[in-house]
Formats: C-alpha cells, structure tokens, sequence
C-alpha cells in the first residue's frame, strides 16, 4: 500500500508566502520519506473549507492509499529526519491541546470558557466528553491540524461519522469556533474510532508562546494558527 500528504488552500487569493514555504516543505518531506504528496487549491468535497479534509475519508480516490498525513498549510516541518509514517496507529492519530509547562498564557480550548461550552456541546450531540491519557488537561481536544488516517480509520469513519453539517448548522450562531472541524472531528474521533494521541512534537506550538528559555527541544511539526502564520516566511523562509 502507497502512504500520502495532503494540504489544500482555498482563496480566490494567490498562495501567501507562509503557505507556499510550508507546501514546499512538505513536499520535500514526502519525497525524502518515500510517500506521494498531493496539493489543491479547490474545494473537491464540500462548500465549506473548514470541512475539505474530511475528503480523505469520503472520496473513493483516496482509498488506494494506507496512511494518510493531512496537514494544514500553516504547518511546518522543522525536523525532516523523523517520519511520522512510522508511528504505529490503529484507525487515526492526533494530538492533545493542552496547556504545556512554560507557555505563557494556555491555547483557545482550553480557556475555561471553551472547556465548558465544548462540553455542553458533546453533551447536545451524545459524544463522550473525557480526558487524553498522555496529557494533563482539563477534557480532551485534540488539534485537527496534522492527523495521521490509517485505511481502516477511515473506512470506519464513513460508516460512522455524523454529517458534518448536522454540528456546523446547529452551532454556528453558538460560536463561531465551536462549530468548525476541529472540535468535530475531535468528538466524532473519541466516540467511533480507536485513536492515538500524537506526542505534541508533530504538531507544536511555536517557540514564541513559551517563557525564555522554556520551549521544549523536541519538536518536529510547528503549527502557526492564526495570526501567528504571518511569521511562518521571518522564522523559516531560510529553509527554502
């Protein structure tokens, strides 16, 4: 069986410059790894962006393919050496949002706002509602910027995966975060399928959101959300 990288960016806007030097990284990656790498710039699954990546689980092409790496465009792989595609998953991995030791102020899930209203949420939707094993946090939220979709995960998913716009519909006017693919994704992967929690190093937060000093060393995959990818071409255009 062949393995895959996905990335997508949709805009009627040219590639930015942070996106372009993450693309060209990964695929370098895929190459240095032995596995194929595929790049759209088009909507090919839904109308709804935030949603595309579920197109590795729904779109036939895709089933030609054992693992599968999706990864978002503000993603950069800092460490080419080690390959995610040696980790050993059972349907699908990724990793726990939690607030790290030595980062300056905690992520968006795990504000106790978010902590609650997620809850509420998996609560509306009959979802299990639990904590990571790897982690300490609150309730688990796992980042839906890198995930690792075995073949088997992912025709598990089909079959039993909630339509995305039943959640998307029912909460955009509760939050306009809330309603995404991340918290979606996060409950329909704890409640169907058998996930790994991916060690934080393949999906990081940038060195910049820890005191001085602070940061780990082991890191792989930084993650740039936000605003914070605007930084991507400053931190690491030398890499290309």
């Amino acid at each position: 069986m062949k393995n895959l990288i996905v990335q997508y960016y949709i805009s009627d806007d040219p590639i930015p410059e942070w996106a372009e030097i993450s693309i060209e990284l990964f695929k370098r990656y895929a190459k240095k790894h032995g596995v194929e790498y595929q790049f759209t710039g088009k909507l090919e699954y839904c109308n709804n962006h935030y949603f595309e990546n579920l197109k590795i689980v729904y779109k036939d092409e895709y089933l030609k393919y054992d693992k599968i790496l999706y990864v978002d465009v503000d993603v950069i792989p800092e460490n080419m050496e080690e390959n995610i595609f040696d980790l050993d998953i059972k349907d699908v991995a990724l990793a726990p949002e939690y607030h790290l030791l030595g980062m300056d102020s905690p992520p968006l899930f795990s504000l106790p706002g978010y902590v609650r209203m997620y809850a509420q949420c998996a609560q509306m939707f009959d979802l299990p509602n639990v904590k990571p094993k790897t982690v300490k946090s609150p309730y688990l939220m796992m980042n839906s910027g890198v995930i690792v979709w075995t073949k088997k995960g992912r025709e598990k998913a089909r079959q039993l995966f909630m339509n995305w716009e039943k959640w998307y519909n029912t909460l955009k006017d509760k939050n306009r975060l809330i309603c995404l693919d991340q918290p979606f994704i996060n409950g329909q992967v704890i409640k169907h399928l058998d996930y790994t929690e991916l060690n934080l190093k393949w999906n990081h937060y940038p060195r910049f959101r820890f005191y001085p000093g602070r940061a780990p060393n082991d890191i792989n995959f930084i993650h740039y959300t936000g605003g914070k990818k605007k930084l991507i071409k400053e931190l690491h255009g030398d890499l290309i």
